[in-house]
């Protein structure tokens, strides 16, 4: 152990050789007993930092307008093929000009609903 270190009797936690008070389990070098610590201000400064890294990024995300919010950014859009070709492919071509060139012409065309 390096002589700028020592071990919290408590925790047994590192911590610096000028520390009066254990990072871990606020035991106070100075006394044999826990220190007289404002334990509720502990806990509200806690709870602001799980409200400003857990709670307000939620509430954001939920809040933000569509445009920007990843969840409504994801679009499933169906489409419907416009012809079977003769080797059974679908085609999915927006004109009729040289649908299923390539596999034996066009077998059937599909109507749109």
């Amino acid at each position: 152990m390096d002589t700028q270190q020592k071990r919290c009797p408590e925790c047994f936690s590192r911590q610096h050789e000028k520390a009066k008070y254990c990072s871990e389990c606020a035991y106070s070098f100075g006394s044999s007993e826990k220190s007289k610590i404002n334990w509720a201000r502990i806990n509200r400064y806690r709870k602001s930092v799980l409200t400003a890294t857990i709670v307000i990024p939620i509430l954001a995300w939920l809040l933000l307008p569509a445009p920007y919010n990843p969840a409504y950014q994801i679009k499933l859009v169906f489409v419907t093929p416009t012809a079977i070709c003769e080797d059974g492919i679908y085609s999915f071509s927006k004109s009729r000009s040289g649908t299923c060139s390539n596999h034996g012409g066009v077998k059937k065309w599909i109507k749109k609903n």
